[in-house]
């Protein structure tokens, strides 16, 4: 049997253009749901380049501001190496003042000090005479030590053994030696003269880092 359709062309004509803008409506709306998730993924892009921009930014105004301080405290730091090397030339490679107090830290209450006597010299080395001089002339100078010569008197030959052995225990002093101890009167009462005598190193090296500088 056929199926005979009464309804007028118009109003099928009608319908069809009806489910065409139907589908054309869907399909924009299905492009225009695309293009707002491509740019909103692109906005997203974008501010998460600007985020790094801004962290990266933040960085290097930071290094920045680092390498600016690390050039100050350079400059302080030569500044202050410039003041350190003249306070060392201002001062005097071999300090009497201190000497004296360390001697008098030393020197035991029964001992007196008549005189003290600083030189500089060439250090002689031990066992003398003329092997030694030979030997000394063989070989290159030795260097120059500040001696110190110390005479006085004690109540008795153990306080100068006393006053030997902390200059020998003492580190700013070597080569202690008794030069001589002798038995004398001073107002009717015994003592004992002597005199030792005593190298300096460490004001030699001080003395030859100034020559140096």
């Amino acid at each position: 049997m056929r199926n005979v359709d009464f309804l007028p062309d118009a109003y099928r004509q009608a319908r069809r253009r009806r489910r065409l803008r139907l589908r054309r409506m869907g399909l924009g709306a299905a492009c225009l749901c695309l293009l707002g998730s491509w740019l909103a993924a692109d906005e997203l892009r974008i501010r998460s380049a600007r985020r790094q921009l801004a962290c990266r930014t933040d960085q290097n105004r930071t290094v920045q501001a680092g390498l600016d301080q690390i050039a100050r405290l350079q400059a302080e730091q030569a500044a202050l190496l410039d003041r350190y090397r003249l306070l060392q030339d201002l001062q005097p490679p071999l300090s009497s003042v201190q000497t004296v107090f360390r001697i008098a830290q030393l020197l035991p209450q029964q001992v007196a000090l008549r005189q003290m006597q600083m030189t500089c010299g060439t250090a002689t080395p031990p066992g003398g005479g003329a092997a030694s001089a030979v030997k000394t002339q063989a070989q290159p100078a030795s260097p120059t030590l500040p001696r110190v010569s110390l005479s006085g008197i004690a109540l008795s030959e153990v306080d100068i053994a006393v006053l030997v052995g902390q200059l020998s225990s003492c580190r700013e002093f070597a080569n202690v030696r008794l030069d001589y101890c002798k038995a004398a009167e001073l107002e009717s009462r015994h003592v004992q003269e002597f005199r030792v005598s005593f190298d300096m190193p460490g004001q030699a090296a001080a003395s030859q880092l100034a020559g140096g500088a």
